[in-house]
């Protein structure tokens, strides 16, 4: 059975309650988090949060979509 990138990303939030777009992309192959979060908003409540991350150049703000729960 194959699962949905859509449905991996679900699951990750609801065990970690949080991914951020490298996150994703690492751990599902998914480069499009936010079209990924835009549908699931629809069934879950979903908040974005901007968070600074380390780069070899200094740090970057990325989102970090934290989970809620279910509407």
């Amino acid at each position: 059975m194959n699962i949905s990138k859509t449905q991996m990303v679900l699951k990750h939030l609801q065990k970690h309650k949080n991914i951020t777009p490298l996150e994703a992309l690492r751990e599902y192959g998914s480069m499009r988090l936010g079209a990924i979060i835009f549908e699931l908003r629809k069934h879950y409540n979903i908040v974005t949060k901007m968070i600074d991350v380390p780069t070899r150049f200094g740090t970057s703000r990325v989102a970090q979509y934290q989970f809620i729960g279910k509407k």
